[in-house]
């Protein structure tokens, strides 16, 4: 047994490993009397690590260094004047630094910190007053929000 989670009444039944070590096939057991046994034991079987090209944009010469610690990331980063749509079209992602082009690329794209002004997302009205009424924190997309800040 690698880890264990210990359930106490009125605990919440989510949870998460977030330092799991890389295996190819997990195990998760119950250890209690239900008088379903059968229920009580699950695997999830990874795929195999396969490298995934992604074509980076900016004009920081230094993200690839951070970005290039994640394994079977395969990164190009090239300066924002050298990006071209048909040369992105033949990566899987895009990632757009600092930077957003005239049009949307022919592929996936994720924008990190895009300029003001850009023309894919222009900025609306300012607003005052936000309330966040309900978010999930233990969802992948909210999971490094500081709502506090908003």
């Amino acid at each position: 047994m690698l880890l264990s989670h210990t359930f106490t009444r009125g605990d919440p039944l989510t949870f998460s490993f977030p330092h799991l070590p890389l295996a190819t096939t997990y195990r998760a057991r119950l250890f209690v009397e239900d008088g379903l046994a059968v229920d009580n034991e699950a695997y999830a079987v990874l795929p195999a690590l396969t490298n995934v090209p992604v074509l980076l944009v900016t004009p920081s010469p230094d993200v690839d260094k951070s970005l290039g610690q994640i394994p079977n990331l395969k990164l190009e980063r090239i300066p924002p004047q050298d990006y071209d749509p048909a040369k992105a079209a033949r990566f899987p992602l895009v990632l757009f630094h600092l930077t957003a082009p005239d049009t949307l690329p022919p592929t996936n794209a994720a924008f990190i910190l895009p300029p003001e002004g850009n023309a894919p997302f222009p900025l609306g009205k300012a607003t005052s007053q936000l309330q966040v009424t309900q978010w999930a924190t233990a969802h992948p997309l909210t999971a490094y929000v500081t709502f506090s800040l908003l």
